[in-house]
């Protein structure tokens, strides 16, 4: 069983993200999701307005990305986030998810033209570690490693290595999986 795994596109992405990201301090900051502005309390107004002017008036960096991430799709202070919480301060939606939040996807990624895929992953800001696994039929479930980062791609050798499904789940986090089988 050979498998393939490149970083090379994954080092390129990253890099990239790291030039354009700006610098927010550690995910183990977060107390409440929502409080923008980091004062301690619950989400209100003035989290809303301090969202706003980083996102459209050049206002100050939010001190924790993870109470910035509102909606939790991995992006810190984007327009999402001020939606979401403006429509739960204003019309009683969805509440910001807790700080300790875990989910996981993990999918397969078609490689257009070959019978080759690629496994790719992505967990919550502050999962820093996914552990991911392979089955054929109704066998066994075999481990494929355990891989650090919120989120990554494995290329899959199609001449040796082709399971038909994967989970991934986020280490130290129970019941805290997703499953994908090949289409």
């Amino acid at each position: 069983m050979k498998l393939s795994f490149s970083w090379l596109p994954l080092t390129a992405i990253v890099s990239v993200m790291i030039c354009l990201a700006p610098s927010y301090t550690s995910a183990q900051c977060c107390e409440v999701r929502g409080d923008t502005d980091h004062s301690g309390g619950p989400p209100n107004l003035a989290d809303v307005v301090y969202l706003a002017d980083y996102i459209f008036g050049g206002g100050e960096v939010p001190q924790c990305a993870d109470e910035a991430d509102v909606n939790l799709d991995g992006y810190p202070g984007d327009i999402s986030d001020i939606v979401m919480l403006a429509d739960y301060i204003f019309h009683s939606g969805t509440s910001p998810a807790d700080c300790d939040s875990c989910w996981v996807d993990i999918w397969f990624e078609p490689v257009f033209g070959s019978p080759a895929s690629s496994v790719v992953w992505r967990a919550a800001p502050h999962i820093n570690q996914v552990e991911i696994e392979f089955r054929y039929g109704e066998g066994v479930w075999g481990n494929l490693g355990i891989f650090f980062g919120n989120w990554g791609i494995i290329d899959l050798d199609p001449g040796s290595f082709l399971p038909d499904r994967v989970r991934a789940c986020a280490v130290g986090y129970d019941s805290c999986c997703d499953e994908a089988w090949v289409w």
